[in-house]
């Protein structure tokens, strides 16, 4: 199975994200954009994985996660990477919880690495991708695009669990499905 560690994303920001995407489509065309529901924040992408390993996996993090506190998220701005010039990803970015968020990705890569998977050759970067360019898109529209989303706050959310998912591959599109939930520690011992 082809699997994925994110921060599953509540309904009221996938709305005001669906909204951003309708500004961005009348502006840019060459995107394929990500449907509403799927919309997530990832931690990391681990690839084909037998289920015996997901298992792992999840024990693995589990055991990390009971010591995890639970942390707010709030979701704002937008950008492109790699950058304006030439655009492939577009995404809103996290503005509040950027620390705790960061130091949760770090534990799931640890816990990852040590039981086998590939270390990440890139810098974890939170964000929620909108779409993808296909092909060349107009940098210029896209640029004009997203200066009205740059100060825009998409909401906030609370952290208190992570899911291990499922990513199947079809014609359509994506189809994901939560394979194991696992919870951070609800607040901080005194």
């Amino acid at each position: 199975m082809r699997i994925f560690i994110a921060i599953e994303i509540n309904e009221e920001i996938r709305e005001k994200l669906a909204q951003a995407q309708q500004h961005l489509m009348k502006a840019v065309s060459g995107v394929k954009w990500v449907e509403a529901k799927n919309f997530h924040l990832t931690l990391k992408f681990l690839g084909e994985t037998d289920q015996g390993m997901v298992s792992r996996l999840a024990n693995q993090l589990g055991g990390v996660l009971a010591s995890t506190c639970g942390f707010p998220l709030r979701f704002a701005g937008a950008g492109v990477f790699p950058n304006e010039r030439r655009p492939r990803v577009i995404w809103v970015g996290v503005n509040e919880g950027v620390q705790p968020l960061f130091a949760l990705a770090q534990k799931v890569e640890a816990v990852s690495q040590n039981l086998g998977f590939e270390a990440e050759n890139r810098p974890f970067s939170g964000h929620l991708t909108l779409g993808r360019a296909r092909g060349v898109i107009s940098a210029a529209a896209l640029k004009s695009s997203l200066e009205g989303l740059s100060g825009r706050n998409f909401g906030d959310q609370r952290v208190d669990h992570i899911t291990i998912m499922q990513s199947t591959l079809t014609r359509a599109g994506p189809i994901y499905r939560p394979v194991h939930k696992l919870p951070l520690q609800a607040q901080e011992k005194k």
